[in-house]
Parts: structure tokens; C-alpha cells; sequence
């Protein structure tokens, strides 16, 4: 469906014109080191801090195509290509996502531990591999979480199936705090929010100003637990506007 005034395809990855060099799959272990312009196909490995990875294509050859290691890596204008595996595409903390655009993995961005951001970003065309949960985004528990401006998608429009959710956050690892889910679009999923991962006793999210579009089996929200904050006037339909009920 569309996406108009969302992210797509042609606002996030590697910039039109960029020349990219070719790599096989790389480990990073120097704090403050900028990745930029690479086709890496093989898989990352961050084991510093501050990283910086920029306009990079990741034709993913192995199961986790970046693993975060250290903190505070910071990946914008880029691609993940799963080539069907990618499980998750991302992992699992200490991470921001900015305009990078995510597909054909067997599962998107898993936080787990917290200190993530995913913003302006393109999550779409995930795969059932196999008996995989195929999440678009999901939070097995920590704290400073934030989804902002982004499509997410957890239906694939070419295999027509609908993913378990575009968000399925639940408190597996640890609980759930101060998490902001902000001005995205959603699709997809059984449920496409679900609260209801496993362990889950009061997973605090906010949820406002988030549209939903309407290729799910069953329903756009479900199992919000008593410490969600669900802006009913702002978090709306996006063909007619109308509030989630």
C-alpha cells in the first residue's frame, strides 16, 4: 500500500550516485571509526564505541547481518539486505538507526537491553523463514527506546504474509521503561502492536501520533498492558484519520 509523507525506498538508504566499494564482512575495534561508501556482503561486527557506519549496502551472508558489540553506533543513509536470512537484521543494544532502509531479513531490529533509536527509517518485505516470529521491530526488554518517523511493515506484499507484528515488545530479559513510539507508520502482523511478549508484567511504552494501515489477520493493536500511554486522538488510521479503537 502506500506510504505517502512516510519513509520509502526513496528516503532511505545508500544515496542515489554514491560509489561504493566492495568488502567482505568486516570487524570494527576502534573507537570512533566511521565506515562510509562500502558493499559489504558477508556481516558486521562492532566491537568498539562511537561508531559510525554511512551510505554502506550489507548484502547479508550469515545470521545476524550487524551485531553491536560496543556502544553508541550510529547507522544512517544505508541498507540491510537480508538475502532472506537476517535474524535479527540488528542486535541487540546501543544502536541508532537513521534512514536506513531494512528488508528481506527473517526478523528486523531486536533491542534487547535498551539504548536504541530507529528513526526516518524503511522496515518492510521481512520473511517467513522456516518457524521464525518474522517481527518487524522487536523489544525483548530495556529502557531509552525510541521508534520515530519510520515505516514499518511486517506484512510482505510479494509472498502475502502477514508477520507476527510490526512491533512486538515484551519483558523476556528485563522490564521495559521509558519507551517512545512516535509518528510511524504500521502495517501488517497478526496483531500489529502487540504488548504481549512473553514475561510481560508492565512494559512501559508511550505510543502518539501513529498511523496504521490495514493488512493484518487479526487486529491493528493488542495486549497493551497497564503501564502503556495510547494517545487515543492521535494514533489514527491512515486512509481515513479516524482513531484506533
Amino acid at each position: 500500500m502506500s506510504s505517502a509523507g512516510f519513509p520509502d525506498a526513496s528516503t532511505t538508504g545508500v544515496p542515489a550516485g554514491t560509489s561504493l566499494t566492495p568488502s567482505g564482512s568486516i570487524t570494527i575495534s576502534q573507537d570512533g571509526a566511521v565506515i562510509d561508501s562500502l558493499q559489504i556482503t558477508g556481516t558486521v561486527t562492532v566491537n568498539a564505541n562511537n561508531v559510525t557506519i554511512r551510505r554502506t549496502l550489507i548484502k547479508n551472508t550469515g545470521s545476524i547481518p550487524v551485531r553491536v558489540n560496543g556502544s553508541g553506533l550510529v547507522m544512517e543513509d544505508s541498507e540491510i539486505d537480508g538475502q532472506g536470512g537476517g535474524n535479527p537484521a540488528v542486535a541487540y543494544s546501543n544502536y541508532t538507526l537513521r534512514r536506513v532502509n531494512i528488508h528481506d531479513v527473517a526478523e528486523g531490529p531486536r533491542i534487547s537491553g535498551g539504548n536504541v533509536t530507529i528513526e526516518a527509517s524503511y522496515i518492510h518485505n521481512v520473511l517467513q523463514v522456516g518457524t521464525n516470529h518474522t517481527d518487524a521491530v522487536q523489544s525483548t526488554g530495556g529502557s531509552n527506546i525510541v521508534l520515530r518517523g519510520n515505516t514499518i511493515q511486517a506484512n510482505n506484499p510479494q509472498t502475502g504474509t502477514y508477520g507476527n507484528a510490526a512491533f512486538q515488545y515484551g519483558e523476556e530479559n528485563s522490564p521495559i521503561r521509558a519507551c517512545t513510539v512516535e509518528g510511524n507508520l504500521f502495517d501488517g502482523g497478526n496483531v500489529t502492536i502487540n504488548g504481549g511478549g512473553g514475561g510481560t508484567t508492565g512494559a512501559a511504552c508511550s505510543f502518539s501520533g501513529n498511523k496504521f494501515q490495514r493488512d493484518f489477520r487479526y487486529g491493528p493493536v493488542g495486549n497493551l498492558g497497564p503501564n502503556t500511554v495510547w494517545d487515543k486522538a492521535t494514533n489514527v488510521w491512515f486512509d481515513t484519520g479516524l482513531p484506533i479503537r
